[in-house]
């Protein structure tokens, strides 16, 4: 089938090393654009014969800083589009039951336009109860702990280094895991964003990085969201994406939501402080939140996060191995 388709702020008692106010850097640089298509498809091998296929996908969807339209859309039956009750993302689901070769495909093709984002300095007066949500822990991201012992003795170690002092409790958040963490993907393990492995292995990618974050962050009663997508390369072009990319977001009553992406300040030190409340406009992003539902309510437990399709065959999750993933983007535009 073919388409076209309220304060939770609390103050702190400590203060580490100086941070730059997000707005402060690059006077006069007007912010970035990137007009691209974006191109989101797998395949599905191996199907049984006559077996019952469930297919939730991740739907692009608009936000503060990007645009999204879908403008193609190819099923091999009819889909629909819901929103999980808890992240409001969106979602797209089909069914199937599968007649022949055994392999079932499906893409959708987007234009995306991706604005830098920036800490606005604003307070968006968001909503309590919804702040609530992200002052929870998740499964793999516990509020106590390893790694409130861990950012504790990181606190009295650099006061007693006389390390140079903010008021900033967000950027001791990030400073600390910067100082913890190293971006290293060769330890089993990474990727999963469990806090613990994290702490213990002192490595992982932009999944653990921004777990440890958030973890810190709640248990200190500042709300934090997990963002994934995908990234795309600084130069402009066509090409294809091997995978996911996530960051952070903190709220609170100073900045409003405060974007950061601390696994490529690791990457690039010289972008330490850009990171720090800003976001560049190479990617996309397509869900937010951890141990998700999805709607209608999927058979497995809940999903750690939501990325790459999700696939059950008569009830069971299907093998990630048998599903090929195929993710590209051309620009459009250069800005």
């Amino acid at each position: 089938m073919n388409c076209n388709i309220s304060s939770l702020v609390m103050m702190f008692g400590f203060i580490l090393s100086p941070s730059i106010p997000a707005q402060d850097q690059e006077p006069g640089v007007p912010v970035k654009i990137r007009h691209f298509q974006f191109d989101y498809g797998a395949t599905i091998v191996g199907v049984p014969e006559g077996a019952k296929l469930r297919v939730w996908v991740p739907v692009a969807s608009d936000s503060p800083f990007q645009t999204v339209r879908l403008t193609e859309l190819t099923l091999p039956a009819q889909g629909e589009f819901n929103r999980d009750q808890t992240f409001n993302n969106k979602i797209l689901y089909f069914e199937d039951t599968k007649k022949g070769t055994g392999n079932i495909g499906f893409k959708l093709t987007y234009s995306v336009q991706r604005t830098e984002a920036k800490a606005t300095g604003i307070d968006d007066k968001s909503d309590e109860k919804d702040l609530e949500v992200f002052l929870q822990p998740n499964r793999l991201v516990p509020l106590q702990g390893r790694p409130l012992e861990l950012f504790s003795d990181y606190k009295k170690e650099r006061l007693r280094d006389n390390s140079s002092l903010t008021d900033d409790p967000e950027r001791v958040f990030y400073d600390f895991v910067q100082h913890h963490l190293a971006y290293d993907k060769t330890k089993p393990g990474y990727g999963n964003g469990d806090v613990n492995w994290a702490c213990d292995s002192k490595t992982g990618n932009c999944t653990d990085f921004h777990s440890l974050f958030i973890s810190i962050a709640r248990a200190n009663r500042y709300p934090a969201k997990f963002q994934i997508g995908f990234p795309l390369p600084t130069e402009r072009g066509v090409g294809k994406i091997g995978g996911y990319h996530c960051w952070a977001q903190i709220y609170t009553a100073k900045n409003g939501w405060f974007p950061v992406d601390i696994s490529e300040a690791d990457k690039s030190p010289e972008k330490q402080n850009y990171f720090y409340g800003r976001l560049n406009e190479n990617r996309v992003n397509f869900s937010t939140g951890r141990d998700i539902n999805l709607e209608p309510r999927q058979k497995a437990d809940p999903l750690n996060y939501f990325i790459y399709p999700h696939v059950e065959i008569d009830g069971k999750v299907y093998p990630k191995e048998k599903i090929r993933l195929l993710f590209g983007y051309r620009d459009l535009e250069s800005k």
